[in-house]
């Protein structure tokens, strides 16, 4: 493994896009439509069988706590992995950072596939038109 001024671009340039894009977009998610349409399907029935009812709403919030959990952990694995003088410790730091990286690569594109095909199409199932339309608003601003 190696970093140089390149790789580290892409690195700053998908940190970035994580701080400035997915986390913004994460909390609006968690402010705005979740409460309404966890609500909605919780009194739809729309919800798994255990004690706790679980909804779609609460496996995409889930997604979005590993989303930190994962981005945090390689970011800091990146930034240590450097500073060790010992090469074998330096290659399993970046082995780490790197499979946690993917994994989060993978996340995202699982979660926005939940969002387009299952969560989306819910909130159309059960939320209404009028309230379609404020989360549209609310979450455009």
């Amino acid at each position: 493994y190696v970093l140089n001024d390149e790789i580290n671009q892409h690195f700053k340039k998908f940190f970035d896009f994580f701080d400035n894009n997915i986390m913004p977009h994460n909390r609006k998610e968690e402010k705005i439509l979740f409460p309404i349409l966890n609500e909605a399907l919780l009194n739809s029935n729309e919800h798994g069988t255990v004690e706790t009812p679980v909804t779609a709403v609460d496996i995409m919030e889930d997604d979005h706590i590993k989303f930190i959990q994962l981005g945090a952990l390689t970011f800091n694995l990146l930034g240590l992995a450097p500073r060790y003088r010992d090469e074998q410790a330096r290659i399993f730091t970046y082995d780490v950072a790197y499979h946690n990286a993917k994994e989060l690569i993978e996340l995202l594109k699982l979660h926005i596939f939940r969002e387009d095909n299952i969560l989306l199409p819910l909130a159309k199932k059960y939320l209404s038109a009028k309230q379609l339309s404020a989360i549209e608003k609310a979450l455009t601003k």
